[in-house]
C-alpha cells in the first residue's frame, strides 16, 4: 500500500501545485483520468491495511472513495426554528414536548390606580374677639384646624396610603399685621412614626403679605386618609399660631392662607375602595412556529394537546377575568377557528389580609376532555390569538382593597404540544457549507449518499446546491428523491426500536458540473411522514437522529 501511494506521487509531482488549493491529491489511472482523493488519507489516520478494491463491493470503481459532506440531525436540530417562540422541553426519559407562551393580560397596580395631583387651599381667619385680644394684650396663641376633601376619579375611597414619592408644595401668605410664629401638623401625614410638623417665622416689616414657600419630599411618608377612622379621602391640617402685637390695629379681616399641591406622588402600598372599573386587553398572540413550514396540504395531529391558562395574582382585589376571545389564525390572521371549553368567569383568586405581598396562583388545562383543543390544533394555526376583560370589585364595594406598587395580576397561555402524534408531508431541512469549488478539470463525478435514521419518519430526501444568496443552482437528484425509511417502531407504545439504513448513487456529468462550480451551500431537504404514512402514532424522543453522509468519486481530464 505504502509503495503504491509514493509510486503515485512520484508521476503526478508536478501537477500537485496546481491542485492542492482544493485540498485534495490525484490518483492517475491508466486511461489518463485523474481522480479525487482526500489529503486526510495521507495522514496517520490511513490505516496500514486499506485495501481499495473493497469499494467494489458498495458499487464504487477503485479510482476515489471521498468523504464529502455529513450532517447529524438530531429534534433539536431540526426545532432550531422554535427557538423564536417555542421551548422544546425534555423530561426524564428523553420524550419531546413543545411549549409555546405569552401572557394574555396584564394588570399592575398604576394600572389600576393612578392618582392625580391634588391642590387644595386652607386658610385661619381671625375674629372680631381674638383680634381685640391681640390688640389689648399685645398677644395670642390659637389653633386652627381644616379638613380637605381629596379628590379621585372612579369612586376611588382611600382610607390610607404609604408614598414612595412625592412632594407636598406649600404656599403660605401671612396677611396679619404682627409677627407670627406658625407650627403646621399634620396629623395624619407619619414618617417612621413621627407626625408631621414645620415652623415658620413671619416677620412684619410694614408691608403685606409676607409669604414663604415650603417644599416636602414625601417619600415614606404614610397618610391615613381616614380621619380616625371615619371617613374616606381626608386630609386634616392644623394651624398653631403665636401672634405678637406691633403697633398696628389687628382686625377680623385679617388672616393667613396657604394654598398646598401634592405632586407626582407614587404610592408603595395603598388602602380603601379601588372602584369599579374594567380592562381589556390587546390580543395576545403566540407564535406556534411548528406549522411555520407546513403547507396547506399537510396534515397533522398532537395525540393529546393542552391550552394552559394560568393566572398569578398579588393584588388584593376581587377580580373577574373572562376570555373575550380564543381563536387560532392562519398567516394572514384570518380565522381557522375558535376555542371553546374554557370557563368564563376565569376562576382568579386574590390574596386576603393575611396574604399581602404573597402572590396566589391557579391556573385551568383545556385538553380534549374539556374543549376543541385538538381540532384547534389540528387546524395547524400559526398563531393563537387571546383577548381578556378583566372587572375589579365586579360586586361593587364589598370590602377593603389592598395592593403595593409590586402587586399586579398576569394571566398568561401556554400552548403545550407533546410530540406524540402523525403527521404527513412535513418538511426536514439542514444547510452545509460546500467548500468544493475548484472543479475546472473535472469531467463526471458520482455523489453517494447515505443516510441511517433514528426517526419514526419516512421521506423523500433532495439535495440542493445554493449561491451565497441561497439562489438554486441545480439539485442532486433530477427525478423523483431519495427514499429513506423510517426507522422500526414498536406498536405498543409509538417508540423507535431500531434505526433504519439508506444508499442512494446519483451522476453530475460535466454540464451539471459546471453549474454548482460556484455553489456556496448544499441543503439537505426531505418530505416526511410519520410511520405507515401517518396512520401510527408515534413519539418523539430527544435521542432519535439522522445521520447523512455524502462522499463523492469523481474523474479529472488533464
Amino acid at each position: 500500500m505504502t509503495q503504491f501511494l509514493i509510486r503515485c506521487s512520484q508521476i503526478i509531482g508536478d501537477l500537485i501545485f496546481k491542485l492542492k488549493k482544493t485540498s485534495l491529491w490525484l490518483l492517475v489511472t491508466k486511461k489518463m483520468y485523474l481522480s479525487l482523493f482526500p489529503a486526510l488519507l495521507f495522514t496517520s489516520c490511513l490505516k496500514d491495511n486499506f485495501e481499495f478494491d473493497k469499494m467494489k463491493d458498495g458499487g464504487w470503481s477503485p479510482e476515489l472513495a471521498m468523504p464529502l459532506a455529513h450532517t447529524s440531525m438530531s429534534i433539536q436540530d431540526l426545532m432550531r426554528s422554535e427557538s423564536d417562540s417555542g421551548n422544546l422541553v425534555l423530561d426524564s426519559s428523553l420524550f419531546c414536548t413543545l411549549i409555546y407562551s405569552g401572557t394574555a393580560a396584564t394588570l399592575s397596580s398604576n394600572d389600576m390606580i393612578s392618582l392625580p395631583d391634588q391642590s387644595f387651599q386652607a386658610a385661619a381667619q381671625l375674629t372680631s374677639a381674638l383680634a381685640n385680644i391681640i390688640n389689648t394684650h399685645g398677644s395670642l396663641s390659637v389653633s386652627f384646624e381644616q379638613v380637605t376633601d381629596l379628590a379621585f376619579p372612579g369612586g376611588i375611597a382611600l382610607d390610607s396610603m404609604t408614598y414612595k414619592s412625592g412632594q407636598m408644595w406649600m404656599n403660605m401668605n401671612m396677611r396679619i399685621p404682627a409677627d407670627v410664629q406658625l407650627t403646621i401638623t399634620i396629623p395624619s401625614a407619619t414618617l417612621n412614626g413621627v407626625v408631621y410638623t414645620s415652623s415658620h417665622l413671619f416677620h412684619y416689616n410694614g408691608t403685606l403679605p409676607v409669604t414663604q414657600n415650603v417644599a416636602v419630599d414625601l417619600s415614606g411618608y404614610r397618610f391615613d386618609l381616614s380621619d380616625n377612622g371615619v371617613a374616606k379621602n381626608k386630609l386634616r391640617v392644623k394651624f398653631d399660631l403665636d401672634i405678637t402685637h406691633t403697633g398696628t390695629t389687628i382686625t377680623s379681616n385679617h388672616r393667613l392662607n396657604m394654598n398646598c399641591n401634592l405632586n407626582g406622588y407614587k404610592f408603595s402600598s395603598i388602602y380603601g375602595y379601588f372602584g369599579q372599573q374594567s380592562f381589556i386587553s390587546d390580543y395576545d398572540t403566540i407564535n406556534i412556529t411548528l406549522f411555520n413550514s407546513l403547507d396547506a396540504f399537510s396534515t397533522f395531529t398532537i395525540a393529546k394537546p393542552e391550552i394552559r391558562i394560568s393566572f398569578n395574582n398579588s393584588i388584593g382585589v376581587p377580580v373577574r377575568a373572562n376570555v373575550v376571545n380564543m381563536k387560532g389564525v392562519d398567516g394572514d390572521f384570518s380565522d381557522l377557528i375558535v376555542a371553546q371549553g374554557f370557563p368564563n368567569p376565569l376562576p382568579v383568586i386574590s390574596p386576603n389580609f393575611n396574604q399581602i405581598g404573597q402572590t396566589l396562583s391557579g391556573e385551568f388545562i383545556m385538553n380534549s376532555n374539556n374543549s376543541n383543543v385538538k381540532q384547534l390544533i389540528s387546524a395547524k394555526p400559526k398563531y393563537l390569538m387571546t383577548r381578556i376583560e378583566s372587572t375589579i370589585n365586579p360586586n361593587g364595594n364589598t370590602g377593603m382593597n389592598f395592593m403595593t406598587d409590586s402587586s399586579k395580576i398576569s394571566i398568561d397561555v401556554e400552548v403545550k404540544l407533546p410530540l406524540h402524534g402523525t403527521a404527513e408531508n412535513f418538511v426536514l431541512r439542514d444547510t452545509i457549507d460546500f467548500n468544493y469549488n475548484h472543479l475546472q478539470n473535472v469531467q463526471s463525478m458520482t455523489i453517494r449518499t447515505f443516510i441511517k435514521n433514528g426517526f419514526p419518519f419516512d421521506a423523500d430526501w433532495q439535495v440542493y446546491f445554493t449561491d451565497y444568496n441561497y439562489q438554486l443552482l441545480d439539485s442532486l437528484v433530477t427525478t423523483g428523491g431519495m427514499f429513506m425509511p423510517s426507522a422500526t417502531v414498536n406498536m405498543n407504545n409509538g417508540k423507535v426500536k431500531e434505526p433504519s439504513t439508506a444508499m442512494h448513487d446519483n451522476s453530475l456529468d460535466r454540464n451539471r458540473i459546471l453549474k454548482i462550480m460556484n455553489a456556496k451551500y448544499m441543503i439537505i431537504k426531505a418530505k416526511a411522514a410519520t410511520y405507515q404514512n401517518g396512520a401510527v402514532n408515534v413519539k418523539i424522543y430527544g435521542d432519535y437522529k439522522f445521520d447523512v453522509n455524502l462522499g463523492v468519486i469523481a474523474k479529472v481530464n488533464l
